[in-house]
């Protein structure tokens, strides 16, 4: 499978970067290959003097956390900067001496545009209150930044609920689970609140405060809400899970020895082992691991995997069938004890996994049109699709995106995160 991903032009020569297999290349000129990686790559741009590229490496398939990049035309590495909580935009500067990056260490959103040298040395060109994204710089070193004001909303409607109801908390509450009877919610922060680090918490979803977990990512609440599957949260390369007591216990730390990447984890139905999507650095698979100490199993040929859309609760019911993406991006049913995967007919490229339906017969999925997002449930056996909701908050404006729908098996609760972004543009002189 081979898609374009961006592209960059000098005006005679043109970059990109292209996805290929479930690696992600930049090439430069288009078809040459500089570097590859199971890593989005984005923020493409092309030195002054057409000598050399930069770009971002994200640390994760969700976020904006990552290294800034910059190599040369036979794709030797002039530069790998320090890991950076959130990158903003790369650029150029006049004299192609520089790297230029809206980026920060310290904040949840960059806050800063970083100056990072060819020859090691970095420095801050301008430091604002608030986010900042760089657009670009000009040969004659004019700036083109945005300060933005980016928030996220959290609702829910339960079985008894007439219409949606607000459990937002903090400024970027992103929903990543729904317990099996609607009543309790987990989800996580990584706005200005949050810090450098994200935070994990759990809310009844009667609207009683929500309770903070820690200082950890993406929580998955265990079949029985006992237990929270979590990532790490202190490091920008969120590797390995936690296993959190939602009552009384103690927190376990569960490695994923050789595993680079991971996502969309669950909880096998005996609580007594995990799944999650992981990428070894050769690219994704299903895998399977024992808790608390058992070493990763990979159950499925290679997948991919949705960038900046979470999905969760992959396994069927009866425990023995996962959904996954092939390297064509085709959604498809994978055995767990191995074998070929069938797949689902019906299934759209705009499809995004919302759940499996309580008797396995059916799954829930969505569509992100940014402002909306219709909820269908999509029979397995005919591909027949039927229209359930159309989600959308009260106030559209600013909004971007619709992300991780929840919903229980049985249809009777949802959740969502949508993410209102709202941007001021200037042009910028005189900084050096």
């Amino acid at each position: 499978m081979c898609s374009l991903r961006i592209g960059v032009s000098n005006g005679s020569e043109m970059a990109v970067i292209r996805q290929v297999d479930g690696k992600y290349r930049v090439e430069f000129p288009q078809g040459k290959m500089l570097y590859e990686s199971t890593h989005p790559l984005g923020y493409l741009r092309i030195a002054p003097h057409s000598n050399a590229l930069a770009f971002e490496e994200f640390s994760s398939i969700d976020g904006d956390a990552g290294w800034v990049i910059a190599i040369d035309r036979n794709g030797r590495q002039l530069l790998r900067s320090v890991a950076f909580v959130s990158v903003e935009g790369v650029a150029w500067s006049p004299s192609g001496e520089e790297i230029w990056a809206g980026a920060t260490r310290t904040e949840g959103w960059a806050n800063e545009v970083v100056g990072l040298g060819l020859n090691g040395k970095q420095r801050v060109v301008l430091r604002l209150p608030g986010i900042i994204r760089l657009h670009d710089v000009s040969r004659d070193g004019r700036v083109l930044l945005s300060k933005e004001s980016w928030r996220s909303g959290l609702l829910f409607r339960g079985a008894t609920d007439k219409k949606e109801r607000d459990l937002s908390w903090l400024d970027y509450a992103t929903l990543r689970d729904i317990s099996s009877d609607g009543s309790l919610l987990s989800f996580d922060d990584w706005g200005s609140a949050a810090g450098a680090s994200g935070l994990a918490f759990l809310r009844k979803t009667d609207g009683s405060p929500a309770l903070k977990l820690g200082q950890y990512g993406e929580p998955i609440l265990s079949p029985d809400a006992k237990q929270v599957l979590a990532l790490n949260a202190t490091t920008v390369n969120l590797v390995g899970f936690v296993l959190l007591p939602t009552g009384v216990g103690e927190i376990q730390k569960v490695s994923v020895p050789g595993i680079q990447q991971t996502a969309s984890q669950g909880f096998m139905p005996d609580g007594k082992a995990i799944y999650y999507a992981g990428d070894d650095g050769h690219g994704w698979k299903m895998y399977i691991q024992d808790l608390p100490d058992g070493s990763p199993r990979g159950v499925t040929r290679a997948i991919s995997v949705k960038r900046n859309h979470f999905e969760g609760h992959y396994l069927s019911p009866d425990g023995r069938t996962f959904f996954s993406r092939d390297l064509s991006e085709r959604g498809g049913l994978y055995p767990v004890a191995g074998g070929e995967p069938r797949l689902i007919p019906g299934w759209l490229p705009e499809d995004i996994w919302v759940a499996w339906a309580t008797d396995g017969q059916a799954v829930y999925v969505y569509h992100d049109d940014k402002t909306l997002a219709p909820l269908y449930r999509l029979e397995l056996a005919t591909g027949k699709r039927e229209l359930l909701a159309t989600l959308a908050p009260s106030d559209t404006a600013g909004v971007t995106t619709i992300v991780n729908v929840r919903m229980t098996a049985d249809s009777k609760a949802y959740g969502y995160s949508f993410s209102r972004e709202l941007s001021d543009l200037f042009l910028v002189e005189g900084l050096r």
